[in-house]
């Protein structure tokens, strides 16, 4: 037993004697910088590595012109070396020369439980390298006038052997006094130059004056890393430069618009043409009439303004338009207008042509584009209650009377079986109590399914003048609620004609009452129409027709359906 416990006794002794014996482990914060010459743009690592000590954080490096440090990665490395463990923690950073010379880096500062840790100072020296990347900027025009819209073609060029391009960052440029848009890139473009490939990358923006005078046009820089050949096994750059490139100073003289004299202009800069039509043709006295103006061309024609439109022989309503742009930098497309007119006298023949007043920046002169008259046939009407007819309408919408046969069903006495009832009590040979009993059993029935009818009319005509007075009243339905609400007036509708309940009506009751002439082709393919467009619009889509018209089409079928007899 003793002489067990002798040899546990000598090997800890042994054990105690190998660790006192081992040298010292150092504790500091070293400074680890490439020793070779490094190229202005050439990314390359600078690490702070701390040998048996745990930083609190990663050490800060002072400012220092004309270099841009950036933290990357922290890693941890064990080693054992003759006998010794170690363990170093390294902080990498990536850094990017922007200029030849030499730099200076003073020692930095690494704290650790409360400890502090100072590296070594260290000295870098860089060379100029090759040119990589260069940018041109071009203006369409350096001297516009107030509002004009000029374009800027941003051209930066790479050299051909460029694999690679990372981190690209570019703002707009700005300026005191100009609108400036966000760039709009295209395609790369491979060029080639005696024997020379270059790479371009196309950017444009639009900048438009705001003011008189003399305007700059503030310079940004564009920085980006790219990648060279060698390439390893993933196809991938081993050699990368970082670039940094100054956008030129433009300098912009404008100039105010040249007097108008008495042409009615409304700010409209460019080169513009005009269309127009209208819907429908043929209209009372009073009627509403969709005018539609299509101003196409190339300026500042997405805030374009609507010139005032008067007319002496017409109510004319607040239009709406629309802008579609066709190019990415929103300079070219159409405004499509859209406002409502309604002839005041049957001494209307035509709409007047619509007239655009511009300034074309090319002929520094005013010009004017008109449509032509539109020809129009206006009767006298019947005057009746009025209803909204369009959703663009911001204010007091105009008006439209309904088909009077409406009115009329309203305003009149119910159906009486009198002339029957009076004509079977005066046959002769019959006793005049018997067919007095069958004649007022007759009656009552078809009593009672006149004013089934009646009472479905009224209910019918109340949800149509709801329509027109909700239905196009600005942000009131979404399109799927405005669709839904129509579908349910066509179901009410074809309801009355075929006598069956309102949940009961499908897209085949048109193919039934069709095809028992109930309903005449124009009416039926009217249907068709207006149930398709429902079926499409009233779960999520689209509007290309305007819902004035839809409500138009729906008033006309229901005078259709109020002529006929139930089925």
């Amino acid at each position: 037993m003793v002489q067990a416990l002798s040899s546990k006794w000598k090997w800890a002794g042994f054990f105690i004697l190998l660790f006192w014996n081992l040298p010292s482990i150092a504790q500091q914060a070293r400074l680890d910088i490439p020793a070779s010459l490094l190229e202005v743009g050439e990314p390359f690592r600078l690490a702070v590595a701390c040998d048996n000590f745990v930083p609190d954080a990663p050490p800060v490096f002072p400012e220092i012109p004309g270099l841009a440090i950036r933290f990357a990665v922290k890693t941890e490395r064990p080693s054992w070396i003759n006998g010794v463990i170690s363990t170093h923690y390294l902080f990498n950073y990536q850094v990017v020369a922007n200029r030849a010379g030499t730099f200076n880096i003073p020692a930095l500062s690494v704290k650790s439980a409360g400890k502090e840790y100072k590296t070594q100072p260290g000295m870098l020296q860089t060379i100029a390298g090759g040119v990589y990347a260069w940018i041109s900027l071009i203006p369409s025009r350096t001297n516009p006038i107030v509002g004009e819209v000029i374009t800027f073609d941003l051209n930066i060029y790479l050299d051909g052997s460029t694999r690679s391009l990372q981190n690209f960052q570019l703002s707009p440029p700005s300026g005191d006094g100009l609108s400036v848009s966000p760039f709009v890139s295209s395609e790369q473009v491979n060029l080639q130059t005696n024997g020379t490939t270059i790479i371009l990358f196309p950017f444009k923006f639009t900048a438009a004056p705001a003011k008189t005078g003399l305007l700059r046009l503030e310079t940004n820089v564009l920085s980006m890393d790219l990648g060279f050949p060698p390439l390893d096994i993933f196809q991938h750059p081993t050699k990368w430069r970082h670039v940094e490139l100054t956008l030129p100073t433009v300098n912009i003289s404008s100039h105010p618009l040249p007097d108008p004299g008495n042409k009615s202009f409304s700010g409209a800069i460019g080169k513009f043409q005009v269309k127009s039509s209208a819907v429908p043709l043929e209209v009372n006295a009073n009627d509403p009439i969709t005018l539609t103006v299509e101003v196409k061309g190339t300026g500042n024609i997405e805030n374009l303004q609507v010139p005032q439109i008067e007319w002496p022989q017409f109510q004319v309503y607040p239009p709406r338009s629309q802008f579609v742009s066709t190019d990415p930098l929103k300079i070219s497309g159409f405004q499509r207008i859209e406002v409502i007119v309604s002839p005041q006298s049957t001494n209307v023949t035509s709409i007047p042509a619509f007239s655009l007043t511009y300034f074309d920046p090319e002929l520094n002169k005013y010009q004017t584009t008109s449509t032509d008259p539109i020809p129009l046939r206006v009767k006298q009407g019947k005057a009746g209650p009025m209803i909204a007819t369009n959703l663009s309408i911001a204010g007091p919408p105009p008006v439209k009377s309904l088909p009077s046969l409406i009115y009329e069903r309203e305003n009149s006495s119910p159906h009486f079986f009198q002339p029957t009832f009076a004509y079977v009590l005066g046959l002769n040979g019959v006793p005049a109590f018997i067919l007095a009993i069958f004649s007022f059993v007759f009656y009552r029935r078809s009593q009672r399914k006149v004013n089934e009818r009646e009472q479905h009319i009224g209910q019918l005509l109340a949800k149509i003048k709801s329509a027109h007075q909700t239905l196009l009243q600005p942000g009131v339905l979404s399109t799927e609620q405005f669709y839904g609400e129509i579908f349910r007036l066509l179901q009410s509708g074809l309801s009355l004609v075929s006598g069956k309940s309102e949940l009961a009506i499908t897209e085949e009751t048109l193919e039934e009452l069709a095809n028992s002439n109930w309903i005449n082709t124009d009416s039926r393919a009217l249907a068709e129409e207006l149930f398709l467009l429902c079926n499409q619009l009233r779960y999520g889509g689209t509007e290309a027709i305007s819902r004035t018209e839809i409500l138009l089409k729906v008033s006309k079928l229901v005078e259709e359906f109020l002529q006929k007899e139930p089925k």
